[in-house]
């Protein structure tokens, strides 16, 4: 959807307002050092993928744009911390790097950003799951496939 770094060509009104509020996000809570679009290749996991947006910095980051109707949007789907726990762990980020899912609007461009770990709302009872959960969750997922004789690794 949007990898920041290149010039956009968006002439879309809700693209241009989904831009202009992760760039700011980004500006106030990250870094300005960071790479949209990385791709990464794993024989040893048998994972491959690519991240949306990655931070280098004093806290490592790894994000993933997803496009929805955030009217319905309470808190993000599970499996969006799982791809991003299995990023991290492909591109070989600490263990203690950031996971945000961005959810976007498709309809206005308006933005929610979901930090796993944290709250997913001011009024939200328990945070979402924290990354290391995830990343122990993904990895036995990982040993079942492996269990139940699909190896991903060989393929």
């Amino acid at each position: 959807f949007l990898s920041l770094k290149v010039s956009m060509h968006c002439q879309n009104p809700a693209c241009l307002n989904a831009k202009n509020k992760i760039e700011q996000w980004m500006a106030e809570a990250w870094a300005k050092d960071f790479k949209g679009e990385v791709s990464f290749a794993s024989p040893i996991l048998g994972w491959a993928g690519t991240a949306d947006l990655v931070v280098h910095g004093k806290t490592d980051m790894v994000a993933d744009y997803k496009t929805t109707t955030l009217a319905n949007l309470k808190t993000p789907y599970e499996e969006w911390g799982l791809q991003l726990a299995c990023y991290r762990k492909g591109l070989g980020l600490p263990a203690d790097a950031s996971l945000v899912s961005i959810a976007i609007d498709q309809e206005s461009g308006d933005v929610k950003f979901f930090k796993w770990g944290t709250l997913a709302t001011p009024k939200s009872k328990s945070p979402l799951r924290t990354p290391v959960s995830l990343t122990e969750e993904w990895e036995l997922w990982h040993r079942i496939w492996i269990l139940r004789n699909y190896d991903p690794r060989v393929y």
